[in-house]
């Protein structure tokens, strides 16, 4: 699956769950999937520990998002292309939630609204650009 994170200050954890209740299907603790249970396309659950991240993969959030942190995990279905849902998806959390910002499997940059809502390039690749990072490899 290709993924996408959302880093939040935990504080704002209520905040995340509230949002996703209401934009998916709760299906366990900490778990939704979007835009159904039947046929998701998205895989969301809220993680409170990096543990299996890599330090350096955490320098550049420290320095936008205020510890500690938080993330939802949001993994994307490969039965379907997927950008327009994790998308608007993506943008709908950021812009609800204040602090937020969002990486995805192909960069280590923390995007943030305006630029994943203004489509702006960071190194000549936009967010969950899956398939120029592909093209590229």
């Amino acid at each position: 699956m290709r993924s996408v994170y959302i880093h939040f200050p935990l504080p704002s954890q209520s905040a995340i769950a509230g949002w996703l209740d209401l934009r998916a299907v709760k299906v366990g603790d900490n778990q939704w999937k979007s835009p159904s249970a039947e046929n998701p396309v998205l895989y969301c659950s809220i993680e409170e520990s990096y543990g299996d991240w890599e330090p350096g993969d955490l320098v550049g959030l420290h320095n936008v998002v205020p510890a500690p942190l938080g993330y939802v995990a949001v993994d994307v279905s490969g039965r379907v292309p997927g950008e327009k849902e994790v998308t608007e998806f993506t943008i709908g959390l950021l812009g609800a939630v204040a602090g937020t910002v969002a990486t995805d499997d192909y960069s280590s940059h923390p995007w943030t609204l305006s630029e994943i809502k203004g489509g702006e390039p960071f190194e000549g690749f936009h967010f969950f650009d899956y398939k120029s990072i592909r093209d590229y490899r």
